[in-house]
């Protein structure tokens, strides 16, 4: 798209979404911004394709399932009236995301999308491929988002950083993008931050320093996608001007939780 100008003016409504929160965004959240107002696009927490699989009683891992297992519509369930909804899946197997991604098209999802945006921890039993991590390795993120796209017939985007540790150029950034659109994803949600790896979750959003004007760049260098911004952006003011300056997408996190009433008007 062209920037928007004076005569072509979007409104933020039909581009606003609401940030995957961990212990936020859960189907009761998600059903208060609903009733707050319809315009928002919902997403779910991340959500393990481990988790899905693991307590699926068709697929082979439930078998595997070491733990009680659990009500599947307890980890993906969402009321019709949440749509337009997005499943936001964690992982970093193409196979176990594809068949994850498939169940919650099943389920109802409208879009999938794969976190490689999160900070994942160094250390522990939380050290896990997923996230911010993925970033490393450009080639795997597009075998997993090639294989859903395979698996499912709705859209499939990426939520990543501006970077990951050292791994912070442009110009990285720039492969990053080329080489998972070329798997066939044309939406880029872009946290306007790098990731900082050991830093902890809170300080993530916080140390690196915000770029609103990288993900800018992408979108003038990439036409043909679509971007959403995301990071900083605490008023439904601040996402118009974004959407009048020619993004495609604004998403909003921490200030929707601490302010749901803002989309009230």
């Amino acid at each position: 798209h062209a920037p928007a100008g004076p005569g072509d003016r979007r409104s933020v409504s039909s581009a606003l979404h609401i940030a995957p929160m961990i212990d936020v965004t859960d189907r009761h959240f998600r059903y208060l911004i609903r009733c707050i107002s319809p315009l928002p696009t919902l997403w779910s927490e991340m959500t393990w394709d481990r988790a899905i699989l693991f307590n699926s009683p068709d697929e082979p891992e439930h078998a595997q399932n070491k733990s009680p297992p659990r009500a599947l519509e307890s980890i993906i369930g969402f009321s019709a009236q949440e749509h337009p909804i997005v499943m936001q899946l964690g992982g970093a197997n193409p196979d176990t995301l594809a068949r994850a991604a498939r169940i919650a098209e099943r389920r109802g999802y409208d879009e999938i999308n794969l976190n490689c945006g999160c900070p994942a921890a160094t250390r522990g039993r939380a050290r896990n491929n997923y996230g911010a991590r993925l970033m490393f390795d450009p080639p795997l993120v597009a075998a997993c988002c090639a294989a859903i796209i395979a698996a499912v017939s709705i859209p499939v985007s990426v939520k990543c950083r501006l970077g990951v540790d050292e791994r912070d150029s442009y110009e990285e950034l720039v492969e990053f993008v080329t080489t998972v659109a070329g798997a066939g994803v044309n939406h880029f949600i872009v946290h306007a931050r790098k990731a900082i790896l050991g830093l902890d979750t809170v300080k993530n959003r916080s140390v690196p320093p915000l770029r609103h004007e990288w993900v800018f760049r992408l979108r003038a260098a990439f036409p043909e996608l679509r971007f959403t911004i995301n990071g900083g952006i605490t008023s439904l003011e601040a996402a118009q001007q974004l959407i009048d300056d020619g993004m495609d997408g604004v998403m909003i996190g921490r200030r929707a939780n601490a302010e749901p009433y803002m989309f009230a008007r």
